[in-house]
């Protein structure tokens, strides 16, 4: 079962009212015109090429996308589904792509991934998402300096090649912390926590859940043969499902690494554990025999040299005598 959205904060835009996060019509130079999302004529996927980037839990985005914006009702769930796994499915209209890219939003955690589904159509692209992407935010800002992509192929690239160097750096970090615990675990000292190891790991497992059918998707789209996609795009789109292929062996070796790391911690605290055992154990046999012989003169019957000026030295003698018989033994047979 995929996993659904974490609740963070949206991005507040005209979408709290119109639906919309915004409406855009490329120009074919780079550069976009921004449409009113309030207005119904802005609403359309024939206006060629057009961007519809949409906050799916709008009811007014519901029914756009359940009236006719995609027609085959299985993909327009899909488009509007709790939870998601990126795929990528090819119809006779169009081509339904679902992305999942990290969570960079202030105070939430990368592996608290943000869905981006795509609707793609050889003049338009329908994105529906919840929450703020900062992937989506460079893309749009790149529009309105007229440095943004040309064409319906280039943008769904430039999102895709986005959304994968986004994740590199998480990636990097976790490698390195990685690292950082593998030279605590070797190092003398305190070990590090268990709690810490099992969030690396548990970040990588959720990454890797979601990236490698990803990846699949990816490759998916590249083979396809879908008239918007150029020769660049399909070059450009190998090249960042190489670089997310990397990041999922990346992702593996964290894992692994994480368990190798687990591991050793807990042999470490069973090595504390036998030492510690080990030496109440010495202590134990040590003062076994002087604990008889305490036991021995502290009994209300007479003993032998009882009431002589020498027996309580005679005793403490015979108490270091044995220690020291007891040491010996231990050396010899190697115990201590």
């Amino acid at each position: 079962m995929s996993q659904p959205e974490t609740a963070v904060p949206a991005e507040h835009t005209i979408a709290d009212t119109a639906g919309a996060f915004s409406i855009l019509r490329l120009d074919g130079s780079g550069g976009a015109t921004a449409l009113d999302p309030g207005r119904d004529a802005s609403w359309r996927l024939d206006a060629a090429p057009v961007w519809l980037d949409l906050d799916r839990r709008h009811e007014r985005v519901k029914r756009f996308i359940r009236g006719g914006a995609v027609r085959d009702r299985l993909l327009a769930e899909a488009m509007l589904a709790e939870e998601t796994r990126p795929r990528c499915v090819e119809d006779e209209e169009g081509m339904l792509l679902i992305l999942r890219a990290v969570n960079l939003n202030p105070g939430t955690d990368p592996e608290d991934m943000v869905a981006v589904r795509l609707w793609i159509t050889p003049s338009a692209v329908l994105s529906a998402r919840m929450f703020h992407l900062k992937s989506i935010a460079d893309i749009r800002e790149a529009l309105q300096a007229g440095k943004g992509p040309r064409a319906i192929g280039e943008l769904v690239v430039l999102l895709i090649t986005r959304i994968v160097a986004r994740l590199v750096p998480v990636i990097d970090e976790l490698r390195e912390t990685c690292d950082d615990l593998e030279d605590n675990v070797i190092a003398p000292g305190d070990d590090p926590e268990h709690a810490q190891v099992a969030s690396i790991r548990r970040t990588a497992i959720v990454l890797k859940r979601y990236m490698t059918p990803q990846r699949d998707a990816m490759r998916a789209l590249r083979e396809s043969e879908l008239p918007w996609l150029t020769e660049t795009d399909r070059a450009r789109l190998g090249e960042a499902t190489d670089r997310l292929q990397h990041c999922v062996e990346d992702l593996e070796a964290v894992r692994e690494r994480a368990l190798v790391i687990q591991a050793e911690l807990e042999s470490h605290a069973t090595a504390r554990q036998g030492r510690a055992l080990y030496t109440l154990s010495i202590v134990t046999v040590l003062f076994l025999p002087l604990g008889f012989l305490t036991g021995l003169m502290g009994m209300n019957v007479k003993v032998p040299g009882e009431g002589g000026s020498l027996g309580f030295w005679i005793a403490v003698g015979a108490m270091l005598c044995i220690v020291g018989v007891e040491l010996w033994a231990f050396k010899r047979f190697k115990w201590l």
